[in-house]
């Protein structure tokens, strides 16, 4: 399963009783077996059990939720306050605030969830990605620019691999190197080409 899923083995969430682990999906996220308050068991992934608006159900809500004209809170299911989806309705005022609050509390835990699931995605670990960044002195593998974690700045440091199924690490390069390949299209052809334009009017 690896150290990157959370083990929600016997943790309740909604209707819904985790009791077995049952795969890995593609992207890199757990697969976990439920049973459901109602007697029936579904498969759900990890992602969708803890998000906060996630599956509460093995869809048998759905018949109950239909009934309801409020919220548990006593919000009014009007249509500018509900978020209806294929599963249920949401109030959009509980929603946001649940959001919000949920974000406050378990910020670092997300963020590090988010990071990690990105990264299994794309065929690194965080131990690669740890390893790359110290084998490069924290350099990006094109130039010379030290690497940093701002999202919003050109040094933000990138994962990058090999686009193919499944993915392969290559090496850890900014987010400009990163998004320039990627726009030449990842072929060495391009990238001579540019080079030579480049010169050619120097």
């Amino acid at each position: 399963m690896g150290r990157f899923h959370t083990d929600l083995l016997g943790k309740v969430f909604g209707r819904l009783t985790v009791i077995a682990f049952d795969s890995i999906a593609k992207g890199g996220n757990a697969k976990w077996k439920c049973t459901c308050k109602c007697g029936n068991e579904c498969t759900v992934l990890a992602y969708n059990l803890v998000e906060d608006n996630g599956t509460k159900s093995c869809g048998c809500l759905n018949t109950v939720t239909q009934r309801q004209t409020h919220c548990q809170r006593g919000h009014e299911f009007t249509p500018e306050n509900t978020i209806a989806t294929l599963r249920r309705r949401t109030c959009r005022t509980c929603k946001e605030a649940g959001d919000n609050k949920y974000w406050v509390d378990n910020k670092e835990a997300l963020q590090l969830y988010r990071r990690e699931w990105h990264l299994n995605s794309i065929g690194w670990t965080a131990e690669l990605f740890e390893a790359a960044l110290k084998e490069q002195s924290g350099k990006c593998a094109i130039c010379p620019k030290v690497l940093t974690f701002d999202n919003v700045c050109s040094s933000r440091a990138c994962a990058d691999h090999k686009h193919i199924e499944p993915p392969q690490p290559r090496g850890l390069l900014c987010s400009a190197c990163n998004s320039a390949i990627g726009m030449l299209q990842d072929n060495p052809d391009l990238l001579r080409g540019a080079a030579d334009y480049i010169e050619k009017y120097q």
